[in-house]
Formats: structure tokens, sequence, C-alpha cells
């Protein structure tokens, strides 16, 4: 049986799927009684699935599912030329043909089917920026397999709000985002693939704006998806193992010292400094967010003194090690500007405010004094 659609409306199928061709990635493609091309891909299981449907003719004999090679199959498409492209499906191969070109696909076994995933059904729906909050919050997640509680995203959904959390043991991101739910009972929570999610906002190309993303929560994964031109995008966020941590009585501590800073200022001193290979002192005083990270065996150095608002004292000076500032500066997603909140000893995390929370462990500070003692900023 032969189908025939335009470059245009493959294209954006294609590239949704782009994201799961994994090494020698399989797609699958089948012809639904319902009068839709289905193709599926799928990179190992905790890195998530997706279903793209994109409507033909609804008189064509559906065909059951057969599985190419995924990168030949997205190259043919890509490359083809605005105009009309045919799929011919047989028994052992499928073959596209536009005009200039043949591309005849052999059929594979893939370890995963379409038969082995359980796509959900949507309850509710959330922004697309939201979809890239989750997905930055994942820098605070934890990579080390011998805590599986830790190595993915925490997420439990209300009729009317999504409360989030990643955490590696030294960081902990958090959120609470608004939902709109479509009747449907409370999601108890669970760890979802940070891997997976992240392929997610890959595939929807999900916007920092308020497009709906529609989600639905399934007893082993989450259901997300979105319409990108005719196609109409499924995809599939299993959930890790392990127990996520009761992560609230952390939050709330005693405010000390709350500064806000620039965070493209922060983030260039976070640049500069990773030369030093070294921690760095972080001390809020005078009016300035003070930094420095120097090398004890070569000396060398890197000092900043930035401006800051909203400054009410003199924090205590924190030592942090400088991925770890890092992380915690991205996940806590910043828009323009970062405020801090300094503890009251340099014991206590560090509270970072944006369109997250992050609380970060500091290293423990072996100066008895702050090295920002007696030190007058720059005036260029």
């Amino acid at each position: 049986m032969t189908l025939n659609f335009t470059r245009s409306e493959l294209v954006p199928a294609i590239n949704a799927l782009a994201p799961y061709l994994v090494s020698k990635g399989a797609i699958s493609l089948r012809v639904a009684a319902g009068g839709t091309l289905d193709l599926f891909a799928c990179a190992a299981i905790e890195g998530g699935s997706v279903l793209v449907r994109v409507p033909c003719n609804k008189t064509a004999k559906s065909v059951s599912w057969m599985h190419v090679d995924g990168i030949t199959l997205t190259q043919a498409i890509q490359l083809a030329d605005e105009g009309t492209i045919n799929l011919d499906f047989a028994a052992d191969k499928l073959t596209l043909k536009y005009p200039g070109s043949t591309f005849e696909l052999r059929t594979l076994t893939p370890p995963i089917t379409p038969e082995n995933i359980e796509f959900g059904k949507t309850t509710g729906y959330i922004k697309a920026r939201d979809i890239n909050l989750l997905s930055t919050m994942t820098e605070a997640a934890s990579t080390e397999e011998a805590r599986p509680a830790l190595n993915g995203i925490y997420l439990a959904a209300s009729k009317k709000k999504l409360e989030a959390a990643a955490a590696d043991g030294f960081i902990l991101a958090c959120a609470t985002l608004a939902t709109l739910a479509i009747n449907s009972p409370d999601a108890p929570g669970a760890t979802y693939s940070v891997k997976a999610l992240n392929r997610a906002k890959r595939a929807l190309k999900a916007g920092d704006d308020d497009e709906e993303i529609a989600i639905g929560f399934g007893s082993h994964s989450i259901t997300l998806s979105a319409q990108r031109y005719s196609a109409e995008i499924t995809i599939d966020v299993p959930f890790v193992g392990g127990k996520f941590p009761d992560y609230k009585p952390l939050l709330g501590g005693d405010k000390g010292t709350i500064v806000k800073v620039e965070t493209k200022a922060l983030g260039a001193f976070l640049k500069r400094s990773a030369a030093i290979q070294s921690g760095i002192f972080m001390q809020a005083r005078g009016g300035f967010l003070w930094l420095l990270t120097q090398n004890e065996l070569t000396r060398e150095k890197c000092l900043d003194s930035i401006p800051v608002e909203e400054a009410q004292g003199e924090s205590a000076c924190m030592l942090y090690a400088h991925d770890l500032l890092k992380n915690a500066l991205k996940a806590c997603v910043p828009n323009g500007k970062v405020t801090l909140s300094f503890p009251q000893t340099n014991k206590s995390p560090v509270t970072l405010f944006g369109a997250a929370t992050v609380l970060a462990m500091p290293l423990i500070n072996p100066l008895d004094e702050s090295p920002f003692k007696g030190m007058q900023p720059t005036l260029m």
C-alpha cells in the first residue's frame, strides 16, 4: 500500500522522534484504522518514548507495525525537496520515493516496540515554560547509581498544583507550579527519569510561553502531548526506582542576609574562576557580593565584587565547590536576577530564589576570618 505526504507534513514528526534515536535506534511505523500514520521511537526504558500521529487517507487500509533504521529514515525525509513523498509499505521493506530518489529500508526487530508502552490519558495541562523549568531543575539531580532515589525529578500533582523537586544530597531544587486539571484524582509523588524529561522538552520544542501541554499521570509514567502542525505528539516519561526523601522540612528556615544580584555577573565570575580549579569564597558585605577563588598551590586567584540590591547587613562567609555553585545557580532558573539568602552561620545552606528555590550546602570553611576584610571594590 502507498501513502502520499508532503515533506512539510513529515518533517515535524521526524524532528519529534530525533531525540530518541540513540545509537542504532529504530523507528516503528504503522497505518492505523483511524486514518493516521503512526511513528514510534524509544530510547531504552528510562530514556522515554514518543508516539507521533500524522493524518493520512482515512480510507487507507491499516498496516501493522513495522520497524526500520531510524537514522536512515530521518535523513531520507529531511533531504527531500519540498513536494510529495510516497511511502510504500511491503511485507519486508519500506520504500520512500520522491523526485530523483528512492530509498528502500529493510525491516528490523527492535528490543522495544510500541506494544510495550502504555501511554496514559490526559488529566490536566501545564504551560510550555514549565516544561523548561522542570528540565532546568534537573541540574540538581544526582547521577550516582548508588543513590537511585535521587536519580530523577520528583513530581506530585493535585487538581491545582504540581510540586517538583530534584536533589543530589548537596543541592535541593524545588518549585510549585500551577496546573489546569480535568476532574482528576491527585497523583501520588514519584521520581521520574531525567533523561526522558529532557528528551521530551526537545521533542516538544517547548518554549518559554503560555502554550498548554497536556499531561497525564499513569501507573508507571507521565504522558505529555501537544500538537505540532498536523502531527499529534505523545511522549512517555517513565518513573525510576527509589522513594524520594521528604524535602519540605528543609524549607522555610531562618532568613539571614538577603541580597539580589544580576545573574549575568555571577555567571561570568563562575566562568572565569573555572580556570583556577578551586573552591569559591562568597560573602555579602558593604553593598557588594564578594567572590574569591584561590589555588593554594599555585597562588593563582580570581576576585570579583558585584553590586547587590536589598543588602541587609553582613553575611557569613561561605565556601563552595565551583561546580556545585554553578549547578545551583542554573537549577534555580533565574530570570535576569537571582536572590540569595545567606544563613547566620557558614555551616548552613545558602538559598537561591529564581523560578525555582534551591538550597546549596557549603564546604567547611577553614578560615578564621573573612578573606574580604578590609577590601575595597574597584571603580571599573
